[in-house]
């Protein structure tokens, strides 16, 4: 076979020799998709790989379509997965993509060769040492990985590891963003790595077995393993793959990297990324940029052109904001190209043919110019003024989506110039409001903010409360509404392990999550040994005796006033001893309903382990068993038998108790309560095995929770009538679940097709109301696959006003349940576009009405930590 096939590519090179001897150059005809027609017409240089009998061969050059030709007789084709084209070029960008190759079982035999041309233009990533799969065939790997932020270098080089079978060769270090010949051979247990043509490494001895597989060989896409859910795929271009079913000589592997080096660039300029990308792409470049995750080396070499196309920027709304943050910081603007921003955005806010989007967005450029744009404060002031009276609007605390008022209150409250006018408005329609919403201005400290007030002049009484609150605890303008909550940070916020209510505190563990039980000693651990082995002799050995490995959950009722001690309560008994060995499973979190019933729910990671805990302890507690059956817990789920008592709790959380959460797998469960006292539980749960964010509410009088989500399957309708495409696409790649087709029994609160199951989905922020009990969901980053085949890394940031029936995002439209990340129009909710202007307007607002202790820092996509009303200490 192997003869036959050198045979029928020796005729087929003859042909290609006469056909480029006729036209040469490159050329595309209308058989490039394998499809028939015209012959076409090949760089000379495919004769030089064609004329060593290449068991398989795929130039890359077709310059269009999904398909790549393999020129050998054997015709095995290969597919782009979302890999486009730059010209003649494949066009890698760090998406969700990659080459396809379908695997035969005559690749990578006993003896081989595998070559190609690679540039990759992107040398630093977010995640240290992971970079593309340059080729993934099994036991044969080649992959790159960005070496800067360990090696001290300039940020220029890779790093290129190679792997046969079980060996990994020395690491070789590769330059970035140039074209580059890689070739790796192997026979009689030496592989051998050549780059442009020189041996740069070996090794021998290795064991390596055949592959004899028809699973597919993947070039460029994500190494980063099971995460798979980066964007450091490949970020370049590959040309000239070829495989061989011998070791070519050197002079073979010397004339391939002398006579095939591809004569067409790829781009690697930054302005040019930029100018042909997707607004959501620039965007995402935009916030990132001078970031260690990406090289922008460019910027500093030619800043003319970048200072260009970031005032071309500012005439889409949804850049404005960017574009003129990144010109502030990298010092562009000189005191002309203030003059003409504030002759240019004034216009636009006075123009009839401009939308409330475009002028909002260009009266938050106004307020970002501050007092370069003190020329405008007239225009400002008429707009403001026409904006209330046409509207009707009286004076209340500001609200996200009313987004054109908001930016022209931000304009005047930042402009230099001074009026009667200006401060009557900002007085009445936001000083006034905001400053109304502080909890402490009963303190003496504040007994000249509130004569301020009394005489009507508030924005002078918020400067004066700027000079005092630095001496208090920060009021939060969004709320868990509970003290115990609300004064939560860092990792704290992963688990509720404190709660307040009634005149008590509850406390599990120490009060801090990822340690919300307490250490077990030898007598406690002899106790349960004793208690259990009777029924249940592998008690004794259970993690080898070693207390060092074991925890007990405990809840603590203090008095609230005083911090004393009232009652300890061990949940599950006295004998329920659980291992430490997983942070997650030694979390609980606590809440205690509006009738003073309080839930306790924890010790799982995704789902209840038995192997977790001491053998016995399910049993005695009727939790269920070492066997999988529908008798065991969806969740470890307790709730009090009696209000405001810790004393006796009931079991709660089989999935045939009504009472239970409806979810068989859990993770960083958060409460959080309304202003009336209203339960809600959020946290990471599941669907179609991908992990998404789940939202529940609770009814105090039938006990009952209900998911606030929706059917996945919508989401994919969704893409499916936008984007058909893109979901054929996401059809063909292998995933650990499948595409929801069905109703399933989950119901997230927000859910995304992803090239994996993972989804970090913890959150700084989560459920939040303000004072008017307007619902906010802010998440921090999630994951979904967007309709160019990126990997969005976002923020949930959506809000409701009944409750969690219905949602809006942040500009006031609607969205529907599950949340996506996807490019479904009616579901996505992704942290990108316009809404994100009015998120960072509205926390603007916010900080200038002091509240908060820390500034929301939009452009690095930090988390608003917006804690406490008021002090508290603990008890």
């Amino acid at each position: 076979m192997k003869t036959n096939i050198r045979k029928h590519a020796g005729y087929l090179t003859l042909i290609l020799t006469l056909l480029a001897g006729c036209g040469g150059g490159s050329s595309n005809s209308s058989n490039a998709d394998g499809s028939g027609g015209a012959s076409p017409v090949f760089e000379p240089h495919i004769n030089v790989i064609l004329n060593m009998g290449p068991s398989a061969y795929w130039p890359a050059h077709e310059g269009t379509g999904k398909t790549l030709n393999d020129l050998t007789a054997q015709g095995n084709h290969a597919e782009l997965i979302n890999t486009g084209w730059n010209g003649s070029n494949l066009d890698f960008r760090g998406r969700y993509e990659y080459i396809q190759i379908p695997g035969l079982s005559s690749y990578f035999g006993d003896a081989f060769t595998v070559g190609m041309w690679m540039l990759n233009r992107k040398v630093k990533s977010r995640h240290m040492h992971q970079g593309p799969d340059i080729l993934r065939a099994g036991p044969v790997h080649i992959k790159t990985s960005y070496n800067d932020l360990s090696t001290g270098n300039d940020g220029q080089e890779l790093e290129l590891i190679t792997t046969v079978g079980d060996t990994t060769l020395d690491t070789v270090i590769v330059p970035g963003k140039v074209w580059q010949h890689l070739l790796l051979t192997f026979r009689d247990g030496k592989a051998m790595l050549y780059v442009d043509g020189a041996l740069k490494t070996s090794k021998a001895g290795i064991t390596y077995t055949a592959r004899n597989s028809t699973e597919s060989i993947l070039m460029g896409p994500d190494g980063a393993g099971w995460f798979q859910q980066t964007d450091d795929a490949l970020n370049g271009s590959l040309r000239e793959i070829a495989f061989f079913d011998r070791v070519i000589s050197d002079t073979e592997i010397a004339t391939i990297a002398s006579n095939t080096r591809p004569s067409v660039d790829v781009q690697t300029n930054l302005v040019h990324w930029l100018s042909n990308s997707s607004v959501q792409s620039q965007m995402r470049l935009l916030t990132y940029m001078n970031t260690p995750w990406y090289d922008w080396t460019e910027v500093d070499a030619n800043p003319q052109a970048f200072k260009r196309y970031l005032m071309e920027a500012m005439n889409t709304p949804t850049l404005r904001v960017r574009a003129l943050d990144r010109l502030q910081k990298q010092g562009y603007l000189d005191g002309g190209d203030h003059i003409a921003l504030v002759s240019k955005f004034s216009a636009l806010i006075v123009s009839g043919g401009a939308n409330s989007e475009d002028r909002a967005s260009a009266a938050v450029v106004l307020g970002m110019l501050g007092e370069h744009a003190a020329s405008a404060l007239d225009i400002l002031t008429r707009a403001l003024e026409g904006k209330i009276n046409s509207n009707g609007i009286m004076p209340h605390p500001i609200r996200i989506n009313e987004y054109y008022l908001n930016s022209l209150l931000y304009a005047l409250w930042q402009n230099a110039g001074t009026s009667e006018k200006k401060t009557d408005l900002l007085s009445t329609y936001f000083a006034g409001p905001m400053l109304g919403q502080h909890n402490n201005l009963n303190l003496s400290d504040f007994d000249e903010v509130r004569n301020l007030m009394s005489a009507g002049q508030h924005v002078e009484a918020l400067h004066k409360y700027k000079d005092v609150v630095g001496r208090h605890i920060a009021d939060s303008y969004l709320v868990q509404n509970d003290p115990r909550r609300d004064c939560r940070s860092g990792k704290d916020f992963d688990y509720t392990v404190r709660a307040q209510a009634n005149g008590f505190a509850y406390w599990l563990g120490n009060g801090r999550a990822y340690d919300s039980c307490e250490a077990v000693d030898a007598s406690m651990h002899n106790a349960a040994v004793l208690y259990h082995q009777g029924l249940y002799p592998q008690a004794a050995d259970w993690l080898g005796g070693d207390t060092a490995l074991m925890c007990r959950p405990n809840l603590q009722q203090f008095d609230a006033t005083t911090g004393s001690l009232l009652h300890t309560f061990n949940m599950g008994g006295d004998n329920f001893l659980q291992s430490n060995r997983d942070i997650k499973s030694r979390s609980w979190s606590v809440a205690v309903d509006k009738n003073g019933y309080i839930h306790v729910l924890g010790g799982q990671h995704n789902s209840p382990r038995y192997h977790e805990y001491i053998p016995g302890a399910w049993q005695e507690n009727e939790i269920g068993g070492p066997d999988k059956t529908p008798q065991n817990p969806a969740q470890l789920y307790w709730v009090s038998t009696n209000p405001n008592d810790i004393s006796s709790f009931d079991f709660v959380g089989h999935a045939s108790n009504a009472r239970s959460i409806p979810s068989g797998y859990l993770n960083y469960m958060n409460f959080s309560q309304d202003n009336n006292g209203e339960l809600y539980m959020y946290g990471r749960s599941r669907s179609f095995r991908i992990q998404s964010h789940g939202l529940w509410k609770y009814d105090a009088n039938t006990r009952k929770w209900e998911s606030l989500g929706g059917q996945p399957r919508r989401v994919l309708e969704s893409a499916a009538k936008a984007n058909p495409d893109w979901v054929s696409q996401v059809e063909k790649v292998s995933h650990p679940g499948k595409i929801p087709r069905q109703d399933s029994s989950e119901q997230p609160f927000a859910w995304a097709w992803q090239p994996h199951f993972y989804n970090f989905n913890r959150t700084h922020s989560g459920v939040l109301f303000d004072w008017e009990n307007r619902m906010y969901y802010i998440s921090d980053f999630s994951h979904g696959l967007d309709k160019d085949g990126f990997v969005t890394y976002t923020k949930i940031f959506v809000y409701s006003d009944d409750g969690g029936q219905t949602f809006h995002r942040a500009g006031g439209t609607k969205v529907e349940l599950p949340l996506s990340f996807n490019a479904s129009p009616e579901h996505d909710s992704r942290f990108h576009g316009i809404d994100d202007t009015w998120v960072y307007l509205w926390h603007k607002l916010i900080n200038i009405a002091h509240f908060g202790p820390r500034p929301y820092n939009y452009f690095t996509s930090v988390n608003p930590h917006l804690h406490c009303r008021g002090s508290l200490t603990n008890p």
